[in-house]
This record gives C-alpha cells, sequence and structure tokens, in this order.
C-alpha cells in the first residue's frame, strides 16, 4: 500500500504544479501532461515495472530509500524492532476494548493503526518514526 500512497504523492505534486503553473498542450495531442497522467496510470495494459520503487519514492519525495541486507546486524535489529511493533500493534487494536473496535468506518482505522506503531518505534531505542517534516 505504500506504493500506492506514493503514486498519490506523485499525482498530488503534478496536480498541484500544473495549478500553480498552468500547462501548455502537447503539441501531438493538444492535451496538456497532467490530463495525459491519470489515463495512462488507469490503463491496466501499461506496466510500471520499470520504475524502481527507490526511484519513484526519490523523484517525489528527495528521499533516498537504503537498500535493505538481510545479513546486516543493523538492518536485522531494525526489521525485527518494526516487526515487534507490528504484532503489538495488531494486538492492541484486535482487543475487545480497543477503540477502534467502535469506529463506523474501517478507513479511520488507519490512523490508530500509524499513531500506535509509531508510538511503539519511537519507544524504541535508537529507532524514531515520525512524518517528513516539509519545508
Amino acid at each position: 500500500m505504500l506504493w500506492l500512497r506514493c503514486l498519490f504523492v506523485l499525482i498530488a505534486a503534478v496536480a498541484q504544479s500544473s495549478v500553480a503553473r498552468p500547462e501548455s498542450p502537447t503539441p501531438a495531442t493538444g492535451k496538456a501532461a497532467v490530463d495525459q497522467l491519470i489515463p495512462w496510470l488507469l490503463d491496466k495494459d501499461q506496466q510500471l515495472r520499470g520504475v524502481a520503487f527507490s526511484k519513484l519514492i526519490f523523484d517525489t519525495t528527495g528521499r533516498k530509500v537504503l537498500p535493505f541486507a538481510a545479513n546486516n546486524a543493523v538492518d536485522q535489529r531494525v526489521a525485527n524492532a518494526i516487526s515487534a511493533a507490528c504484532d503489538e500493534t495488531m494486538q492492541r487494536l484486535n482487543a475487545p476494548n480497543s477503540e477502534v473496535q467502535n469506529v463506523d468506518r474501517i478507513n479511520e482505522i488507519s490512523s490508530h493503526f500509524e499513531n500506535t506503531l509509531r508510538q511503539l518505534l519511537n519507544a524504541t531505542p535508537g529507532l524514531r518514526c515520525d512524518f517528513p517534516l516539509t519545508a
């Protein structure tokens, strides 16, 4: 689902740039580039397999995705901490007295999941989990 969020960030960035600076139509089609983007993304015959996820993240956020090395002790520690935090988050949210048991819409649970996961990761020594800061 993270790749989907990144795709929406990309679409929003393109849309925002077209609002701030209207694009001129392309000579071949007469349509602005942003008007071609959405249909292209929705075309089931098009494949985005050639686009590396790390490149998509860098191009949309300016942040590099560091490769994960399963044999690296630091990477293993981070992966184990994330796994433990995910397990604890699921345990808490599945508890009968959890506040998510009374939400009206499933979409509202994601913020509870993110907040709990972030809280648990921030409680782990040496880790920090937060939203990226903007300018």
